[in-house]
């Protein structure tokens, strides 16, 4: 019983010594803290109805210094006007001292700094500090030159990535979440956001030169989801140099989903056809043309026909591979009196020129095909002697 009775005695000793010293503050708290337009920062707080006299503290990088003391245990806010919260975070507490002689100290909060980045992709990049209380739920706000805040989306991050669909609009957002029932919120920031990405390089599949309808036939891959906003695709003739041609693209296909074209083209047997395919967004953004993706045609020059000793002579440039990946191999087709294309022989990638021996009467048209492990295949144009049709595969 006795050392019951000392327990007792000595938790109440304990108790009184406990409240003696600096506590954390159970009646004198921060509430909310606020950025103002002009980059003040209003704290709104509640004090024990002890209080005789209460300090705030601010913490603008070098430690905590008091920046204000006052004596009114009813005051509830406090503007601080000596700052701009629009630059930098300012950490606050207050301290208030009681008639009892104890001090309160409340919880360190800081005040919301939100910072803004163009992505220059159509997106603007928000970011911010963690504030008190943690695990806080975020809402984004966001408001037009001369327009209102509207609340676009939420989150527990404190980075968030907003998709504007303009090519440059000016926008300003500011960040709040709740403390208990009291809001609070950042600073406004903005600026001017543009969309000047272009899309990613289009990748060919592959060239056929119709020899029967003077037709240059492209494929190419679709692009990736990010690029839905392409409106047209343009076609360009390359010269030697990598550039085009002309000024002016050689057909346009609009619609990003219409991943191919048909052009006519009046020398289609003349020389080696180059090509390159950029597309156009929504802004006006171009992709850049790169030879590892340009479209070659295999170009299969004139017959040459030995009437002495019956052969014929295929030739053709080197055959190109398609973006880094070479050629595996070429196959050589021959038509005889317009019956369907026959594979006559299967020659490397290296090869330039194939003989046909012993054709009588001459015959001839080829087209050269790219025979690869993956889908991009090409046919050349065809060349034509009496009676028969020879091409590449």
């Amino acid at each position: 019983m006795k050392s019951l009775k000392n327990k007792a005695q000595y938790l109440l000793v304990l108790s009184l010594l406990l409240m003696s010293v600096h506590t954390f503050s159970q009646n004198t708290f921060i509430n909310a803290i606020n950025v103002l337009d002009n980059g003040a920062v209003q704290i709104d707080f509640s004090l024990s109805p002890n209080t005789q006299s209460y300090s705030i503290f601010r913490n603008s990088g070098g430690g905590f210094n008091s920046i204000y003391t006052g004596s009114n245990a009813t005051d509830n806010s406090y503007t601080d006007n000596s700052i701009n919260a629009t630059l930098q975070s300012y950490t606050y507490y207050i301290e208030a001292q009681l008639s009892n002689g104890n001090t309160e100290t409340t919880q360190q909060w800081s005040s919301t700094l939100l910072q803004t980045q163009d992505g220059n992709n159509g997106t603007a990049v928000l970011s911010w500090n963690l504030s008190y209380p943690p695990n806080s739920t975020y809402t984004v706000w966001r408001k037009p030159l001369n327009g209102t805040f509207t609340a676009i989306g939420t989150t527990t991050n404190n980075t968030y990535t907003d998709t504007i669909k303009a090519c440059s609009a000016k926008l300003y957002y500011k960040i709040s979440y709740q403390a208990g029932a009291n809001p609070c919120n950042s600073n406004t920031a903005g600026q001017v956001f543009k969309n000047l990405t272009p899309p990613t390089t289009i990748i060919p599949i592959n060239i056929t030169l119709d020899s029967d309808n003077g037709n240059i036939v492209l494929a190419w891959e679709p692009p990736p989801a990010t690029d839905n906003d392409i409106e047209k695709y343009q076609i360009w003739e390359m010269n030697d140099m990598n550039q085009s041609s002309s000024p002016t693209p050689i057909a346009e296909v609009f619609g990003v989903e219409n991943t191919g074209a048909v052009i006519p083209s009046p020398h289609l047997c003349d020389s080696a056809i180059v090509l390159s395919v950029t597309a156009q967004d929504s802004c006006g953004n171009s992709s850049v043309w790169e030879p590892i993706y340009f479209f070659r045609a295999l170009h299969l020059k004139p017959v040459i026909y030995d009437a002495c000793t019956q052969e014929c002579t295929l030739q053709w440039d080197t055959v190109p591979g398609w973006h880094q990946h070479p050629a595996d191999g070429i196959r050589i087709f021959q038509q005889t009196n317009f019956q369907d294309f026959v594979q006559i022989a299967d020659v490397s990638a290296q090869t330039t020129s194939y003989t046909i021996q012993k054709i009588y009467p001459p015959t001839a048209t080829a087209t050269v095909f790219i025979s690869k492990a993956t889908i991009h295949n090409s046919i050349s144009n065809r060349a034509l002697v009496p009676k028969h049709l020879y091409r590449l595969l």
